[in-house]
């Protein structure tokens, strides 16, 4: 059994998660070290100016957040600059990572020809943002378009993710990043 406080805090984000898309099963951990490289496909980042939250509303109406899998060669820090800039039209300062995903797909072949398979990490982490442009939709045929990008509270941030049928732990993502900056404060 787990006691680690924010674990009991943040139930949704520290149990198994299934997803659909993928098929893939994932389990939250809090690590303030990135995992190793040849293992690492994904950065989910939640992105704040000053107190406020960066948050996506995509074309089928589910709010997100920025974040999005490693192109060939690239680590990273370079697939969250990217994948910020693109998805938010933000530039992302002072990356912490305070998690990680272990995942385990249930596929039998890997996202992309280039990615570990079956199992693989994702990094978590928070970040400070500048808007810097418009976001840019994916060209290479990713699964979802962004319609808009809000800048929020945390309370609207986790109201939003929380309306997804599945958005309860990225809504508990962007309460422990928020926990933990202000604690680093």
């Amino acid at each position: 059994m787990n006691l680690d406080p924010y674990a009991v805090k943040y139930p949704a984000l520290f149990q198994e998660m299934y997803w659909e898309r993928g098929p893939i099963t994932a389990q939250f951990m809090m690590t303030t070290e990135a995992p190793p490289s040849e293992s690492l496909i994904k950065v989910r980042v939640v992105p704040f100016i000053g107190d406020e939250l960066v948050i996506l509303r995509m074309a089928d109406g589910n709010w997100d957040h920025p974040g999005g899998t490693q192109e060939h060669g690239e680590n990273y820090l370079q697939a969250l600059a990217r994948e910020s800039l693109e998805e938010a039209g933000a530039r992302i300062t002072n990356f912490k990572i305070f998690g990680e995903l272990d995942c385990v797909s249930h596929n039998n072949q890997p996202y992309r020809s280039h990615y570990p398979h079956t199992r693989f990490k994702q990094v978590v982490g928070f970040a400070d943002a500048e808007i810097v442009s418009d976001s840019v939709p994916a060209s290479d045929g990713e699964y979802a378009v962004i319609e808009q990008v809000e800048i929020v509270d945390l309370e609207t941030a986790v109201q939003r993710l929380r309306m997804r049928s599945d958005g309860h732990w990225q809504a508990e993502m962007y309460q422990l990043a928020a926990d933990l900056r202000s604690s680093q404060k």
